[in-house]
Parts: structure tokens; C-alpha cells; sequence
């Protein structure tokens, strides 16, 4: 039983069943972190170039309604070897009771992976869900981002719309715009954005620069 003298304010309980009792329960590996651990039941070796396998992790849970529990990737696994959660975020509704499984791949295009038992293969983050009504109506009301989608936000380096703030990595200093920027943001290329940030609107003419050191 959880200790009643040293639980988190905000804490729930999660009622969990060892199907293996000799694996270690989930566990945070620091105070403050938002994912406990998930351990492999049994070890796998994933082939390379998208060799995948569901891993059982000995345990099942009861998440308490209102939540629901997200099987997120370890950073680790897939900085070192590849290996990262196929379904990311695996979504376990409150209502499942069967044993937690991570659907592991390995992205390595030549080298297969190893998965041992016992070793901490994700992370599970439970989290309050919204349960939504839905209403039908006949229209959506309007927004900035209309019906923009994939893509419609831009990409870094490529040519951005005119009202979006950009970065210049050879800023140099310059007397004449200490007084309205101090931040490594150089270029304003377009007045509203400032007036906008509540920052005095740069000259018209050409680049905004700052105290910056020269990036070389």
C-alpha cells in the first residue's frame, strides 16, 4: 500500500495485478517525472529495418474513470538503438483490465536490437481525459487557422509568410535599436507583430539587430 505520509499532492491511486511478480513494479525514476516506467516480460530481438514485436510487461491496471493511461517511447531506446513505440501514444482506456503490451520497432536500417527482460522499454502517463457530447450544428463559427492543415504553419529555413518573426545568426550590435531589443530576434518583417509583442515598431527600412555577439 502506498505510503499515506508521502504521496504527492494531486496523486490517484492505480490499482494494479503483478502477473509477474518477480519483475519490479512501475516506478518513477525521479521525483517530479510524468512517466513511470514500464519493464519487458520477456527479452526480443527486433530485426532491423522496422522489425517489430508486442511486448507484454507483466502487469494490468484499472485506471480510475475520467483518465486514461498513454504508452509514450523511451528517449534513450531510440537515441541509442533505434527502438521506439510503433502506436506512440498507446492509449489504454480506463475500462481495459488485460495485461499492459508496448508495441516496440526498431528504425535501425542494419542493426537488430535486443530487448532483455526486465529492462525498461516505455513510459506510462496517466492523465484526466474530457469526455465529450457530441453536438451536431450547421456551422463551425470562424478562426484564425480556418481550414488550413498539414503543413499550413510552414517549415523552418524555407520562405515564411510575411508576418512571421525571423532570426538573423549573424546579429551585430547596433545603438539605434538597444533601446526596443535585447533578445537574439533580429529581423521583424512585418511592423504589426511588434506592436503586437508590446515592443516599439522597428524602422521600416531594413533589418532589426541587437546586442547579439556575431555567430560564427
Amino acid at each position: 500500500m502506498p505510503d499515506p505520509f508521502n504521496v504527492p499532492p494531486g496523486s490517484i491511486e492505480l490499482p494494479l495485478v503483478q502477473l509477474d511478480p518477480d519483475l519490479p513494479l512501475p516506478a518513477y525514476a525521479r521525483a517530479g517525472d510524468a512517466g513511470l516506467d514500464l519493464c519487458a516480460a520477456q527479452g526480443v530481438t527486433l530485426p532491423p529495418g522496422g522489425g517489430r514485436a508486442l511486448v507484454p510487461t507483466g502487469i494490468a491496471i484499472a485506471i480510475p474513470d475520467g483518465y486514461a493511461g498513454f504508452v509514450q517511447p523511451r528517449s534513450g531506446l531510440a537515441n541509442q538503438h533505434g527502438v521506439t513505440c510503433l502506436n506512440t501514444p498507446g492509449l489504454i482506456d480506463a475500462g481495459y483490465r488485460g495485461e499492459i503490451k508496448v508495441l516496440l520497432v526498431n528504425t535501425d536500417p542494419t542493426e537488430p536490437a535486443t530487448i532483455e527482460r526486465g529492462q525498461r522499454i516505455a513510459q506510462l502517463v496517466v492523465q484526466s481525459v474530457a469526455h465529450c457530447v457530441v453536438n451536431v450544428v450547421d456551422d463551425l463559427g470562424s478562426s484564425e487557422r480556418g481550414e488550413g492543415g498539414f503543413g499550413h504553419s510552414g517549415r523552418c529555413g524555407r520562405s515564411q509568410p510575411a508576418h512571421v518573426v525571423t532570426l538573423n545568426a549573424t546579429a551585430r550590435p547596433s545603438a539605434r535599436t538597444d533601446a526596443w531589443l535585447t533578445a537574439p530576434v533580429t529581423r521583424v518583417r512585418h511592423r504589426s507583430m511588434a506592436s503586437a509583442a508590446g515592443l516599439p515598431t522597428p524602422p521600416r527600412s531594413s533589418t532589426v539587430t541587437s546586442r547579439a555577439p556575431s555567430v560564427t
